[in-house]
């Protein structure tokens, strides 16, 4: 079964829909926005109640809530998700799905922005629009924000429990059938998806079939009665073949999902409700603030630049400046001047983008929806002049820097906010370019070389001031940059920073000096100890302190003759006085030995004087050698411990410690014993339960993956598409370890399966590198250089390479 791609026409219309008006009665987007800044008296906001402080604070500045007041936030636990959605909860469930409700004017319909995809990892944003329509809400933004991944299923009670408090009577029944829907809904995607049918929109179905069931509720008909037709009109204005049509009505499997889907529905209040038809029309079709990383997979179809030129869409009215920023405009003008003149920098002006996006947080799904019509432009520019193949590889390109970026706010808010303080600076956007960490040149900077997405050309190098928080240009002599990127010089519009930093940033090294100043203090407290410590041994104060002096300014000179002199007559001094000391004052002297043994004599000036000698001379190491053993009468012990203690043998079960800490040092491995398991799992019980028979490929056995040589071959065109690029080296001959690289210690692919219903062929890697484990999948179908590979989703084949790789 083929895939179906969407056309152009159809994107467009998917992307582009009339917006209605948020506001009337300003004068511009920079008015509409001051004003939700200043006034959040209305909205309602939701926080998980497992969320500490910090927590807290930082999910209301995701959520775009500083300003709301206290009264109008509720605490979410167990307790109240079980009121809403029956699952079980209890107060010792842990919560951290969060929710903010901003009332909207009348025709807005509900519109959904999920802040933090990367963590809501099963429900979609249209799936959340559709249960919060069932349950009854109208002309609502509601924004959901996790600063852990969750599942996204229990977010909703938080909705539901908001909607409550605006007066909204949320009948249980309602509120059961809302809640199964996303269960639905995820069983019809998975159904969909297995037949390959990946372009479909969901979402978009599932509207039009509650709209069908609004329509013939008023008109006294059962909806149940005729959905099989319905179901088989819509595919087939979506350009579906009849082959594919029938194959999904006669899954038995979906059809019963989409009739428990309508039953349930009907069931509900607002389906008696035409105003919910209208709110479906609103929120769903026009699919406002959808993110990017959801539409960037749906386009599949590559159209010239000459069709790109006659696609001019007319539904969104850029000029109105009570819903669109002018910077809007001017970057969608320029993006239609670069298609049509076949001049320009897509790629420069698709990362301005996000920048625009980071500088204005909070901006309204209508803009998020313009802003993915510009980015849907560019990347179809960029693909025009590619195959097929080159053009999806560029599309995997991007969803893995998009995908990074949102990634890296949640493993890493220190270094995301160092460099997205860079992109706001340079308009070099994460989502866009890859960042690499450079050797600093300053300890308090955080340094960094940005590079196009495929390695091909580094295209600036910067740095982030911890100290100064000055954006650095290191091609330029260390320049600071201003910290917001200049959209009036490229599209002739201002825009303000506006950025909320993810994480504050200290400086690295808050007490560091300049290098002068640190060895002047560093040699006068080293002076002033040994001063300390010749005084207890020397009642002349003279030849102690000058000699020390010398000796500091003249170590750097091997081999020093003025050097051996001052040591010498130091030792002669010494000595003289010693002798002195023992015939005349011997108890005294005893005395002094017993004062240098307790433990406030330990920090004593042997380290030091050690320090002293040039590495040519035996004279002046003998000299050091004999004035220490004269100094110290006794062994400096450390904590008490006898010295008996010290030279004791270890024994055999101390041995056995040390080389297991000597072994968890030098970090994983990988033995022909872990080989011998990991084929064990993956041929005989991984695959075969996932009807997939997989074959291991090593130096001895080579294979074939459409026309790339396994495993050698393919390493060597491995791409890697959603971590740090790196090499990949083949280690599967038990070589050592390379740092920095990523060993290749096993190879498996299906490519040579006879097993029915394999759709299609699989390679997977499995490398280390630096002490972590990587599973890589390649899932192309075609001999491409370089081969994408990213990180696999199948967690039970990751966690055993990791456990074997650990033993």
């Amino acid at each position: 079964m083929r895939k179906i791609t969407i056309s152009l026409a159809a994107v467009t219309a998917l992307t582009l829909m009339p917006v209605p008006a948020v506001f009337t009665t300003v004068d511009g987007i920079q008015a509409v926005a001051a004003q939700k800044t200043q006034d959040q008296s209305k909205d309602l906001m939701s926080l998980g109640a497992t969320l500490n402080a910090t927590q807290k604070d930082q999910t209301k500045r995701l959520l775009g809530g500083v300003g709301v007041p206290d009264k109008n936030i509720i605490q979410v636990d167990g307790t109240l998700i079980n009121r809403y959605l029956s699952d079980g909860s209890d107060a010792s469930t842990p919560v951290y799905s969060s929710a903010l409700i901003q009332p909207q004017a009348k025709g807005y319909g509900v519109q959904v922005q999920i802040v933090t995809p990367q963590n809501i990892q099963q429900v979609s944003q249209a799936t959340y629009q559709n249960a919060a329509i069932t349950a009854g809400a109208k002309d609502v933004l509601v924004r959901v924000a996790t600063v852990l991944p969750v599942t996204g299923e229990g977010a909703l009670a938080g909705v539901y429990a908001l909607l409550a408090q605006t007066g909204k009577e949320l009948k249980p029944n309602d509120v059961k059938i809302a809640d199964k829907e996303i269960v639905i809904i995820n069983n019809i995607n998975n159904i969909i998806e297995n037949k390959e049918i990946t372009n479909i929109n969901i979402n978009m179905l599932i509207a039009d079939i509650k709209i069908f069931v609004i329509n013939q509720l008023a008109e006294g008909n059962d909806p149940s009665a005729d959905f099989e037709n319905f179901v088989r009109n819509y595919l087939k204005e979506q350009g579906y073949s009849d082959e594919e049509i029938n194959a999904l009505l006669q899954d038995e499997a979906f059809m019963n999902a989409i009739r428990e889907l309508i039953d349930g529905f009907k069931q509900t209040d607002a389906a008696k409700d035409k105003e919910t038809a209208e709110q479906l029309e609103k929120s769903l079709i026009e699919d406002m603030g959808r993110p990017w990383i959801e539409i960037l997979p749906t386009l599949t179809n590559h159209p010239t630049r000459e069709e790109l030129a006659k696609e001019k869409p007319t539904e969104l009215n850029l000029d109105d400046e009570t819903l669109y920023h002018p910077a809007i405009k001017a970057m969608y003008t320029a993006m239609r001047g670069i298609i049509e003149s076949g001049e320009g920098d897509t790629k420069r002006l698709y990362s301005h983008t996000f920048i625009y996006e980071a500088l204005r947080p909070n901006i309204p799904p209508h803009e998020h929806q313009a802003l993915n019509l510009i980015r849907t432009l560019a990347y179809y520019d960029m693909a025009a002049p590619l195959d097929d193949a080159e053009a999806t590889l560029l599309r995997d390109y991007l969803m893995g820097e998009v995908q990074r970026a949102a990634s890296h706010i949640q493993e890493d808010p220190v270094e995301a906010t160092a460099i997205q303080a860079i992109a706001n600076a340079t308009g070099l956007a994460p989502q866009a370019y890859r960042y690499f960490g450079e050797e600093p040149q300053d300890p308090n900077w955080l340094a960094y070389r940005i590079e196009e997405t495929d390695g091909s050309n580094t295209v600036g190098r910067y740095a982030y001031d911890t100290k100064t928080h000055e954006i650095l240009d290191l091609d330029n002599n260390n320049q600071p940059i201003n910290p917001t990127f200049n959209f009036e010089q490229v599209y002739g519009v201002a825009v303000d920073n506006e950025w909320i930093p993810y994480a504050e940033i200290a400086a690295v090294n808050p007490e560091s000096q300049p290098k002068e100043q640190e060895e002047a203090k560093e040699q006068d407290q080293q002076e002033s100890t040994e001063s300390v410590e010749e005084s207890k041994d020397e009642p002349q104060e003279e030849p102690k302190e000058e000699p020390q002096e010398e000796s500091k300014e003249e170590q750097p000179q091997e081999g020093s003759d003025d050097i051996e002199a001052i040591i010498a007559s130091m030792e002669q001094e010494e000595q003289q006085a010693q002798e002195e000391a023992k015939e005349q004052q011997e108890p005294a002297e005893n005395k002094e030995e017993a004062k240098e043994e307790t433990p406030q004599e330990e920090p004593k000036e042997e380290p030091k004087e050690e320090e002293q000698p040039a590495e040519g001379s035996d004279d002046i190491e003998a000299i050091i050698a004999s004035m220490e053993q004269e100094d110290t009468p006794t062994e400096p012990v450390e904590h008490d411990a006898e010295p008996a203690e010290e030279a004791e043998e270890p024994t055999q079960e101390d041995q056995e410690v040390q080389e297991e800490v000597e072994d968890q040092e030098e970090g994983l491995t990988w033995t022909s014993e872990k080989q011998a398991q990991l084929d064990e799992f993956v041929i005989n019980q991984w695959g075969p339960s996932l009807d997939q028979q997989y074959t291991s490929y090593t130096s001895n056995h080579v294979g074939d993956f459409h026309e790339i040589e396994i495993p050698h071959e393919a390493l060597n065109a491995a791409q890697v598409m959603d971590v740090e690029q790196a090499p990949f080296v083949w280690a599967g001959d038990l070589g050592e370890l390379q740092p920095g690289v990523y060993n290749v210690v096993a190879v498996y692919s299906d490519v040579t399966s006879e097993m029915e219903e394999v759709s299609e062929d699989h390679l997977y890697l499995m490398a280390i590198k630096d002490n972590e484990t990587y599973v890589f999948i390649a899932d192309q179908q075609q001999s491409l250089s370089p081969l994408a590979v990213k990180l696999t989703q199948n967690a039970e084949l990751q966690q055993k390479f990791s456990e074997l790789a650990q033993q």
